[in-house]
């Protein structure tokens, strides 16, 4: 089994057990459904940026500076939004 087969697996795997999780839980709310999606779909878009990146990278498009800048720059826009989320 590839790599990557077997990290989709697992994220996908751990996908199902989360929601089947949020519905034995009492009192989700849809809040906490729109939170849930909203987590979910962050996730999946920073590893599609995160494997972009190092694909660019491994073919020299990229350099390991600009990659980190990158990484900084999504990094504290997710710190924000979950901020602004919690606050």
């Amino acid at each position: 089994m590839k790599v990557l087969d077997r990290t989709f697996l697992i994220g996908a795997m751990l996908l199902v057990i989360g929601v089947v999780w949020a519905f034995t839980m009492d009192g989700i709310g849809t809040k906490e459904w729109i939170l849930l999606l909203l987590v979910t779909v962050l996730g999946i878009v920073a590893g599609v940026v995160q494997g972009w990146l190092l694909f660019l990278n491994k073919r020299g498009q990229i350099g390991s500076g600009k990659m980190s800048i990158v990484f900084v720059i999504g990094g504290l826009l997710l710190g924000r939004s979950f901020y602004s989320r919690l606050r």
